[in-house]
């Protein structure tokens, strides 16, 4: 006498079971990775902003010492000659994004009464096309960006 034999059950997926699974994946996935890119945008925005305001609490600390912001008390070393390296780059460890500009067009400037301190982001790096481009403080605490004409909301936006 034999067995019957049972159907077998399914040992697999269907193809139309896959395209679902797809779909959402590629669905949650258009939703994440801008909100995603944002918020790292942001946190590296955060990190220059934070490397920026100390170095100008360098440059404030280099003037008491010095009674001026371009160089030392014999005018032999440059500000940017003794200023620590870690101050000069954001973030101060990792992959460098955002960099003092001491050089250039858009260079930080530093006289014997009042500076301008630039952090700009490096061209071909995470940052390189950030609408809030780079950072600028003064001696007297006024923050702005490179961008042109950047509008008050920007700023604000791009400050916080």
């Amino acid at each position: 006498m034999s067995t019957p034999t049972k159907p077998r059950g399914r040992a697999g997926f269907t193809l139309i079971e896959l395209l679902i699974v797809l779909a959402i994946l590629a669905l949650l996935a258009a939703i994440a990775l801008p909100s995603y890119w944002a918020y790292a945008a942001r946190a590296h925005r955060a990190a220059a902003r934070v490397q920026l305001l100390q170095a100008a609490q360098y440059m404030q600390r280099f003037y008491a010492a010095n009674d001026r912001y371009d160089a030392d008390r014999t005018g032999t070393q440059s500000v940017w000659a003794v200023m620590p390296p870690g101050l000069q780059r954001s973030p101060a460890d990792g992959t460098q994004l955002y960099a003092l500009a001491t050089t250039g067009a858009n260079a930080s400037t530093a006289g014997t009464s009042a500076f301008m301190l630039v952090m700009l982001p490096l061209a071909g790096r995470a940052m390189d096309n950030d609408r809030c481009g780079g950072f600028t403080i003064t001696q007297a605490g006024a923050k702005g960006l490179t961008t042109a004409s950047p509008g008050a909301a920007l700023l604000a936006e791009c400050w916080r």
